[in-house]
């Protein structure tokens, strides 16, 4: 609709935001709360999962669940025909597992009756600015599980951003694709310990005190809970008149 929206992510102080040529700043995953008396400001807070990939190999293997520990030494068998793949700016993912990517999501979702699509142009964005990674495990050289994630090595930070597998009725296909993402998981908490990436945020879970499906898979992984804080605020006339108009429908 003509708005441009700039998205930071890590590394951010509340006095460090200051960004211009935006109409809208999504400052997202702050560590604190960020204090303004301003009208023109969107504030909500998220508990997630954070993991501490300066641990040894072993205590991050041994906080996992045990049977989920089962199931990804299963998926590291050759009978089993599993595979994974990560993707970055050395090796670019190509149009055709970004479409699937965006398929498999956007199906996914509407077999589950819930209303959410693949934002396509802001991946490319990402892509563009090198600020997204993606993982894909592959059953038989077919892509089943997709993962991606807002990274920076800079600031030694990921975090868990889309992610999508098809939605079987199959008991035999879904017990498949279950193991196949978990072995994802582990994956790509090795690959990015291996390139000195230091925390791993699990994108979010709604109630650590109770949790709902996705987030008893996430604890299942360790991690300890933190709260974060992400802010829209409106930054040019336009954007300002958004924010107010998003504020007068919560």
């Amino acid at each position: 609709m003509g708005i441009k929206i700039k998205h930071l992510w890590f590394g951010i102080v509340s006095s460090s935001i200051n960004e211009k040529d935006c109409d809208i700043i999504f400052a997202h995953s702050l560590s604190k709360e960020y204090v303004s008396d301003k009208n023109f400001l969107i504030k909500n807070s998220q508990y997630t999962l954070i993991t501490d990939l300066t641990d040894i190999e072993e205590c991050l293997f041994s906080a996992i669940k045990k049977n989920y520990r089962y199931e990804i030494k299963r998926c590291n068998r050759i009978e089993e025909e599993i595979t994974y793949q990560y993707y970055d700016k050395l090796n670019p993912i190509d149009q055709s597992l970004l479409d699937g990517f965006e398929n498999v999501y956007n199906q996914m979702y509407k077999d589950k009756g819930i209303k959410n699509i693949f934002n396509k142009n802001q991946v490319k964005n990402m892509i563009e600015n090198e600020s997204i990674v993606f993982t894909i495990g592959f059953y038989r050289d077919i892509p089943l599980v997709f993962h991606s994630y807002v990274y920076s090595q800079n600031d030694a930070k990921v975090r868990f951003y889309y992610s999508a597998s098809p939605f079987r009725q199959e008991k035999l296909e879904a017990e498949r694709i279950g193991r196949i993402n978990k072995g994802l998981h582990w994956f790509d908490l090795k690959t990015f310990k291996e390139q000195g990436i230091k925390l791993y945020d699990w994108g979010g879970i709604a109630n650590p005190d109770n949790p709902d499906g996705i987030g008893k898979f996430k604890l299942s992984f360790g991690g300890k809970v933190e709260l974060l804080h992400n802010v829209m605020m409106g930054k040019t006339l336009k954007g300002k008149f958004i924010i107010m108009l998003l504020k007068n429908k919560k």
